[in-house]
């Protein structure tokens, strides 16, 4: 009984797919260097109003303005004040062991 058992789920095991065997995506997609190559243009073509239309609709969108920032009517932005800057603390050289 137990070996009926296991002959079952070793014939399960074997059975796979035959489609899949082998390949992983990525090797048939780019190729054996794992990137695809980086290619550039002479001079990029230029974009129709209609594109320029379509780049500052999704800029728009995906930047929107927030609320103005409350601001005091004659407010002066100013560094804060600062000590002064000490010399740097010089750390004494150990002999090589």
């Amino acid at each position: 009984m137990v070996i009926v058992g296991l002959a079952a789920v070793a014939a399960a095991l074997r059975a796979t797919p035959g489609g899949a065997q082998g390949v992983t995506a990525g090797d048939a997609v780019t190729g054996p260097s794992g990137h695809a190559p980086f290619v550039t243009q002479q001079t990029p073509a230029e974009l129709t109003p209609e594109e320029r239309r379509r780049r500052e609709e999704a800029l728009s969108r995906s930047n929107p303005p927030g609320p103005p920032l409350p601001v005091e009517p004659e407010f002066q932005r100013r560094s804060p004040a600062l000590p002064p800057t000490e010399a740097p603390r010089v750390t004494p050289k150990r002999p090589n062991r």
